[in-house]
């Protein structure tokens, strides 16, 4: 669901891996580069990391930062900043006591709806909500899936998956 690196900014990124982190902040910020181009940023903190088999990579400690990091101004960074938000969203909500009506209205936003011109799509506040500093995701516990997808290339690109109503204990991310 999110790409694991972005071509401006160095740091810690998802590699295959199951893990359980805090999210610490969700902005979005311009680029350094280019003012044009924006980029979803997710500062996370890791509780547990356990290794994916095709994972080259040592497992991070608890405590250590990684990142998720997209280009949200072309279609396939959105979306994947939109999953994110929808599961750390959705998350959010059940820890705060949300109903299901509650959870399936904000979900129910998130549709591909038709939106006149000029008029904001019903997800956008929500997306206000969730990137920005203090915003409702932070400090939310959420579980990750992060593992490799082979592009038309032949690459590996690193694929994340935001799972909703997971716990440490709850089930072996790797049954599901």
């Amino acid at each position: 669901m999110g790409a694991a690196k972005t071509y401006e900014q160095g740091g810690n990124y998802f590699f295959p891996a199951d893990w359980f982190v805090e999210i610490e902040s969700s902005l979005i910020e311009p680029s350094s580069k280019n003012k044009k181009i924006k980029y979803a940023k997710v500062k996370c903190k890791t509780i547990t990391c356990d290794l994916r088999a095709e994972s080259k990579a040592r497992p991070y400690p608890a405590g250590k930062e990684v990142n998720f990091i997209c280009e949200v101004t072309n279609d396939m960074g959105a979306s994947n900043a939109k999953a994110f938000a929808m599961a750390a969203g959705e998350e959010a909500l059940w820890h705060a006591g949300a109903g299901p009506d509650a959870v399936t209205a904000f979900l129910r936003d998130f549709k591909e709806v038709e939106v006149a011109d000029g008029e904001e799509h019903p997800c956008e506040k929500h997306l206000a909500d969730i990137f920005k500093p203090n915003g409702l995701v932070k400090g939310l516990k959420i579980r990750v899936e992060a593992f490799n997808k082979l592009t038309k290339e032949g690459k590996d690109f690193t694929r994340l998956r935001w799972i909703v109503g997971s716990r440490p204990d709850d089930f072996d991310l790797r049954s599901v």
